[in-house]
C-alpha cells in the first residue's frame, strides 16, 4: 500500500479513490480488533469463573464407617445444636450487611471456602456452620447488589456464584 507522501503526488481523483480504499481496509481491521478484544474479554471472564468454581469442588476423603457412629461425638453434636444461639432472619440480615460492608469479596470468599472445607471434612453442617453460612450467603447477596449498582458485572457474577455455592452447601449438608 502506498504511503501518504506517495498519495499526495497522485491526481486528486485517484488520491481520493486510494484514500477511501485505505480507510475501508483500516475500518475492517478495527472491527476485527474490536471483535477480538470482546472475545478475549469473554474468555478471561470464563476462565476466572472456572477457576472460582474449581475451588468449590469437594475433595473426596476416605471415611471410616466406625467414626460415623461414635456415640460420644453424636451426643456432643446434639448438645452443641441445643446450645447454639439461634438468630432471627433479621439478625442474619444485619450481620450479613455488616460483613458485606467490612470485608472484601475475596475475604468473604476465603472465609466461606474455609468453612466449606470444614463442613466437607465433617460430612455435615452443624447449626453454627449453617448459621454462619447463611450470614455469608446474605453478605454475598449484598455484595452482588452493590457491584451490579456500580456496573461491576464480573464481581457481581463472582458474588452470585459464591452465594449459590453456599446455598447448595446448606441444602446438601444442613441437618
Amino acid at each position: 500500500m502506498p504511503t501518504l507522501n506517495e498519495l499526495t503526488k497522485l491526481p486528486p481523483e485517484e488520491r481520493i479513490k486510494r484514500l477511501k480504499q485505505l480507510q475501508q481496509e483500516h475500518e475492517e481491521e478495527i472491527k476485527q480488533a474490536q471483535q477480538l478484544i470482546k472475545e478475549s474479554s469473554e474468555q478471561i471472564v470464563r476462565e476466572k469463573e472456572t477457576e472460582q468454581l474449581r475451588r468449590f469442588v469437594p475433595q473426596q476423603k476416605q471415611i471410616d464407617i466406625t467414626d460415623l457412629f461414635k456415640e460420644e461425638e453424636q451426643q456432643s453434636v446434639a448438645q452443641r445444636a441445643k446450645e447454639a444461639p439461634k438468630l432471627s432472619e433479621e439478625e442474619v440480615r444485619q450481620y450479613g450487611m455488616q460483613l458485606a460492608r467490612e470485608r472484601s469479596l475475596d475475604e468473604l470468599s476465603r472465609s466461606i471456602y474455609a468453612r466449606e472445607q470444614t463442613v466437607h471434612e465433617k460430612g455435615y453442617a452443624n447449626p453454627e456452620d449453617a448459621q454462619d453460612l447463611k450470614i455469608a450467603a446474605y453478605a454475598m447477596h449484598r455484595k452482588e447488589e452493590e457491584y451490579k449498582s456500580h456496573g461491576m458485572l464480573y464481581e457481581a457474577r463472582k458474588a452470585s456464584r459464591t452465594q449459590e455455592e453456599v446455598e447448595h452447601l446448606l441444602n446438601m449438608y444442613a441437618r
